[in-house]
């Protein structure tokens, strides 16, 4: 039988493995040579660590995922979307610092996070001239933000998300002036 899925152009494979989770999109790598690069261009990024203790590994082994998919990821193509959920005790938050940052530096436009309430957010993605859609789920907002641009922002949720000082939510809001969705809930 033809293998007609792997006739198709790699514009539209990319697509349909940025529906799936990245530790699986990676791992079509071996299907074939035609698809040993396919990965490096996918736009959309899902990290789920709680997937990948599913999968039977270790929590290091999550963490050299998201590297290698990060330094190894086709430069030249935008992350359309990045979503991250890190609700594990071992997250080390200088590692998804650095995760974020290079997010951000990939000109992400939907970014969600899910991560610890003891964790603070960059202060990097609170002046990303890209992002387009922030949600926020768990993490902390302290008092070391100094400035806020938000100016492609449509979609803001903030989700238990812990405003060190009030100040700072208004100061969000106020940076926004595209914003058409806001949703905040505890």
């Amino acid at each position: 039988m033809a293998d007609r899925i792997s006739s198709l152009p790699d514009t539209l494979l990319c697509h349909i493995l940025s529906f799936l989770p990245t530790i699986e999109s990676v791992a079509t790598s071996v299907l074939s040579k035609r698809w040993r690069p396919l990965w490096r261009s996918v736009p959309s990024l899902h990290f789920n660590d709680q997937i990948y203790w599913q999968y039977g590994e270790t929590y290091y082994r999550f963490v050299q995922l998201v590297y290698t998919v990060m330094l190894r990821r086709d430069v030249t193509r935008p992350i359309e979307r990045f979503n991250l959920e890190c609700v594990s005790c071992l997250c080390d938050p200088s590692v998804i610092d650095t995760w974020l940052i290079a997010t951000i530096h990939g000109k992400v436009k939907h970014l969600s996070l899910l991560l610890p309430s003891d964790l603070n957010l960059p202060c990097c993605i609170l002046t990303s001239t890209t992002l387009v859609d922030l949600k926020l789920k768990g993490l902390t907002l302290n008092s070391r933000v100094s400035s806020v641009d938000l100016p492609s922002l449509k979609t803001l949720h903030l989700r238990k998300v812990h405003f060190v000082e009030p100040r700072l939510l208004l100061q969000i809001l106020s940076a926004c002036p595209l914003l058409e969705d806001l949703l905040i809930r505890s």
